[in-house]
């Protein structure tokens, strides 16, 4: 570190990337809930469609297994990559969000928080249309094919969207938690 206090940009981007990795990690949850039980897979299986970008053996394993009722097999190598993967956009999709939400001083504590949550949710749902476009470009350019390429339509597009309304959420309700306490001890 460069023994300065850190900017007010810099604790903004830095509390907007810890507010997106937290609601990513719910987004995960969400995810590896619905594929373990009505998506019929198992539960890292979504780390491992991700991952198939890189190769797709630990998706079609994962689907065997959970055929198998093994819903939780796992391989690390290939899951961690997918997990990081999710994770970083988390990450860059929290900092967006938390440079564009307005703290909107003079709003009174309640509004502010619904309003906050509100946009979250919006927001999570930007994130999906935006994913769209970048999904079938990764899918057909990079790898990871139609597995990739496809993700709303072979998840089914109220799980994809349920899963963006969960990060979005969840964005949004700490970034209200995060104003609030500000207000309180300002």
């Amino acid at each position: 570190m460069h023994g300065l206090p850190p900017s007010e940009l810099e604790r903004t981007l830095e509390n907007g990337i810890l507010t997106g990795l937290a609601a990513g990690v719910a987004m995960g949850l969400f995810m590896m809930v619905a594929s373990a039980t009505w998506g019929q897979g198992g539960a890292f299986t979504p780390f491992y469609r991700i991952a198939a970008v890189l190769d797709r053996a630990a998706f079609d394993i994962s689907l065997e297994q959970a055929d198998a009722g093994s819903r939780f097999w796992l391989e690390l190598q290939t899951a961690l990559p997918g997990v990081c993967v999710h994770l970083a956009l988390a990450g860059l999709f929290g900092m967006l969000f938390v440079l564009l939400a307005h703290e909107g001083r003079g709003t009174r504590p309640l509004a502010l928080v619904l309003a906050l949550v509100l946009a979250g949710v919006a927001w999570g749902l930007v994130v999906a249309v935006l994913m769209v476009p970048v999904l079938r470009l990764v899918g057909r350019s990079v790898g990871g094919g139609a597995l990739v390429a496809e993700l709303p339509a072979q998840l089914g597009w109220p799980t994809y969207l349920g899963m963006h309304l969960v990060y979005g959420l969840a964005l949004g309700g700490v970034v209200a938690l995060r104003a609030a306490r500000a207000r309180r001890h300002a």
